[in-house]
């Protein structure tokens, strides 16, 4: 998922370039991602033009508010889908669990949740699936206002852009070097940790666990928390956030004008499902 750090103090200061990654991209060394515990959130540069999971939220939830009046019209009794659909929000996870406090909430929201297959909306339906394409189609250009379609140009361009920076920060030695610290950390704790999935097997075992029972899910969160231990006494999280922040730094400086014009894009869907939701409740 990542959100809305301001970056325009950096780019508009002096860029100070400093080596090169293997790959021969250009790196500010200087540059910082944020670890926003309060959210438990790790903000990069690139966040600024990408779509944040509130903002996703918002904008699906206008998109299936359309689709539930469409449907209504075309004679469906309609259960309205609820405004959050689960009560899981995972923040970042892109380096595993780095938040004790996170930690601890998740492995109790995972005990918590269980077999609750409650029903979540019409909308969801799979007997009105028909209709439900026939709504999108016939309400296209009331979606397109408050929610990315096909054919929107560039608005996945943070993403391409992360995903490469991605690629090359795990081939630095200072990112080898980081993970290899927090999984010695892992080690002396009596864990084992998974090979680039961020997890140990650990917390895969206490996971796949019938968590109704007490003593599994206090297993599970002894050892999701000494995940977020090991990755809080090594800095892990921090410093492969500050990797990736440095090769972000120059592509957004590379693609600033594209990027300007997915963060205004971005602010008119956003806007367009606001108010389109206030209408719907007033």
């Amino acid at each position: 998922m990542r959100k809305g750090l301001l970056i325009s103090g950096v780019l508009l200061g002096s860029m100070v370039l400093s080596g090169c990654s293997a790959a021969g991209t250009s790196r500010d060394m200087q540059a910082h991602a944020r670890l926003d515990e309060s959210r438990n959130l790790i903000v990069y540069p690139l966040d600024e033009y990408r779509v944040s999971d509130d903002q996703i939220r918002t904008m699906e939830l206008a998109r299936i508010r359309i689709v539930e009046g469409c449907l209504r019209d075309h004679g469906i009794p309609v259960k309205p889908v609820e405004g959050r659909r689960d009560g899981l929000d995972w923040g970042s996870r892109n380096y595993g669990l780095w938040n004790e406090t996170a930690a601890r909430r998740e492995a109790q929201l995972m005990a918590s949740v269980g077999q609750n297959h409650e029903d979540r909306g019409t909308f969801y339906d799979a007997a009105t699936g028909d209709v439900r394409a026939q709504c999108l189609e016939e309400r296209k250009d009331q979606v397109q206002r408050v929610s990315f379609v096909e054919g929107d140009q560039n608005y996945g361009l943070a993403d391409k852009l992360s995903l490469e920076v991605n690629d090359k920060a795990k081939n630095t030695p200072e990112w080898r070097n980081a993970v290899a610290d927090w999984e010695s950390c892992l080690k002396d704790n009596g864990l084992t940790p998974v090979r680039e999935q961020w997890i140990t097997q650990e917390s895969l075992n206490a996971s796949s666990k019938d968590l109704s029972d007490p003593g599994n899910a206090e297993e599970l969160t002894r050892v999701s928390l000494l995940e977020a231990k090991c990755s809080q006494s090594t800095g892990m999280a921090q410093k492969l956030a500050d990797i990736e922040a440095s090769f972000q730094i120059p592509l957004i400086e590379e693609h600033q004008a594209e990027l300007n014009e997915v963060k205004n894009l971005i602010q008119a869907k956003v806007q367009g499902a606001q108010s389109f939701l206030q209408g719907a409740e007033s």
